[in-house]
């Protein structure tokens, strides 16, 4: 019986964050996250900001069948500050 290798569980780190404010930032496609889901920016002042449930959900979804960390969820405070 072969064993699956465990996927990369940063993404969980980021979440336990004490914030509810998220970027989503696309390893996959160099660029954060911008409204509505459409598109990337590699400005994260573009990007939309999610709630803590809904960077669960997306970044859960985007990479159910990735075998390395695509999308991460980073929190929107921190990831702004380094930006502006």
């Amino acid at each position: 019986m072969s064993q699956t290798p465990d996927k990369p569980t940063a993404v969980l780190t980021y979440l336990d964050a004490p914030c509810d404010a998220f970027v989503i930032l696309s390893r996959e496609h160099g660029g954060f996250w911008k409204p509505a889901r459409h598109g990337y920016t590699p400005d994260p002042n573009e990007a939309v900001i999610y709630t803590r449930a809904e960077a669960v959900d997306i970044v859960s979804n985007a990479n159910r069948y990735s075998k390395k960390l695509e999308e991460i969820a980073l929190p929107a405070e921190v990831v702004l500050s380094v930006f502006s």
